[in-house]
């Protein structure tokens, strides 16, 4: 079974039953279903939002597919599945098909009116409970390429349902897979740790990496301590270069200390943490750090850089959340995306990111209406406004990836996002905690960029 890319709950409500598609289609009444404990299943399973629908076999297809795409869960997104009985021959339709009685999940095409329609074709193997789970992980399946149509040809109609029962009852209770930010970053790292350390024995230094903070921000010192911890881990040299300047430093000392680090051939990075104080312009400062040591990847050369798809030193939020984006396996060409927050630091980079890897991208933001309809349309919702809980968990669509790149402080001190996350994680496929989700991922892009940064100098592509 090919592991799940959106909620397996979501996947199957309404899926499974003739029983429920008996009274839309007009078909003949079949008693097993009346008794068929899959019923119970389903109705467990009401409150979660539907992605998938029965079509009955005793309808013609064209007419049976009709009906489908006139029900609401298939309207508003979902997949229709048609049920026919299966045989040896179905077999033939699918890619790469084992014969015999092993599962086979292919893909094909199915004529709807002037439509022709991607489908997945499943044909369930074996019995009981691996026909089940092999007609879920098929219409999951589905719904990760984007198909809006399945057709399973499974070989028995009661008993072949009956079965998927407790298989589905399992999932009945799921939550949205977390992406951890904490696990990710630390495989990276240490993969990082044992590059640096040849790097440093092969050119007799290590990369360097200077950080300044200006001011006595407390939220800063704890970004900045942990950005030269991370170093210190790594093998990237920091402290020797990093500065701790007054809050009122003037914007021209500020830019002079650029100078200088610039002109440094053993720093490969300069990080200036923000926010800066009233008097020093931000813009500035960043346009004066020369862009191949822009490790914070904010210069505007190196944004027109991802743009122009030739990317170099890329901004380290957004690298961060690709790099999550890939563990959840989903190929991102064509997926619906919506980026709320339109910053310069997040989401404008994100929404590059996303356009470089072919996904069809949305940014919302301040002036956009009805933010919900929006975000009720998104395969993927990557949330970047800075607002606690502004993104309603009822929103996301069954399935969806949540990326919250928000941390805010309540006024109880705890840290939230800006996805309001119980509900949002009863219906998403895989959602980032806050903390522990982006933030570890940040850090870790800029000491990638760092290392890719003195790579850069000294001649030593990977």
């Amino acid at each position: 079974m090919p592991p799940f890319a959106g909620d397996a709950v979501g996947a199957v409500h309404h899926m499974m039953l003739h029983h429920d598609a008996r009274a839309d289609t007009g078909a003949e009444n079949h008693p097993e279903h009346d008794t068929c404990p899959c019923s119970g299943a389903v109705h467990s399973l009401g409150q979660r939002k539907a992605i998938g629908v029965v079509g009955h076999a005793d309808l013609p297809v064209q007419q049976a597919l009709d009906v489908l795409f006139q029900r609401p869960a298939v309207q508003a997104g979902g997949v229709a599945v048609l049920h026919a009985p299966g045989t040896a021959g179905n077999r033939a339709g699918c890619a790469d098909a084992d014969r015999g009685a092993d599962t086979c999940i292919g893909f094909g095409l199915l004529n709807h009116g002037a439509d022709l329609l991607q489908c997945c074709r499943i044909i369930p193997g074996g019995g009981g409970a691996t026909q089940a789970e092999a007609f879920v992980a098929g219409v999951v399946q589905c719904y990760q390429f984007g198909f809006r149509a399945a057709q399973v040809n499974a070989d028995s109609h009661a008993g072949y349902h009956c079965a998927a029962s407790s298989f589905l009852q399992q999932f009945a209770a799921m939550k949205a897979r977390t992406l951890d930010g904490k696990t990710v970053a630390a495989r990276i790292r240490k993969t990082m740790t044992e590059e640096v350390a040849a790097l440093t024995a092969r050119h007799g230094r290590a990369p360097g990496l200077a950080v300044i903070l200006v001011g006595e921000d407390a939220a800063s010192e704890v970004y900045v301590r942990n950005k030269k911890k991370a170093c210190v881990d790594c093998g990237i040299e920091s402290e020797a270069f990093s500065q701790t300047l007054p809050a009122n430093t003037t914007q021209q000392h500020l830019l002079g200390l650029i100078a200088e680090l610039n002109a440094n051939p053993k720093v490969d990075g300069i990080l200036v943490q923000m926010p800066l104080p009233a008097q020093i312009n931000p813009e500035t400062v960043i346009e004066a750090i020369e862009p191949d040591k822009d490790v914070d990847g904010f210069h505007p050369y190196n944004v027109g850089r991802l743009a122009a798809r030739i990317p170099s030193l890329r901004s380290c939020t957004p690298y961060g959340c690709m790099k999550l984006l890939e563990e959840t396996g989903i190929d991102l060409h064509g997926q619906e995306v919506v980026v709320v927050g339109a910053s310069n630091i997040v989401g404008r980079p994100m929404a590059l990111e996303l356009l470089l890897a072919g996904a069809t991208v949305t940014v919302v933001h301040k002036f956009t209406r009805d933010l919900q309809s929006h975000v009720e349309r998104a395969d993927i919702v990557v949330a970047a406004a800075g607002k606690p809980g502004l993104v309603k968990g009822a929103w996301i669509k069954p399935g969806a990836v949540v990326i919250d790149v928000g941390i805010n402080r309540l006024p109880d001190g705890s840290l939230t996002g800006d996805v309001e996350f119980a509900p949002a994680a009863e219906r998403a496929g895989w959602i980032t905690p806050v903390p522990g989700g982006v933030g570890p991922m940040t850090i870790t892009m800029l000491l990638a960029n760092t290392v890719q940064a003195f790579r850069e100098h000294l001649g030593d592509a990977p």
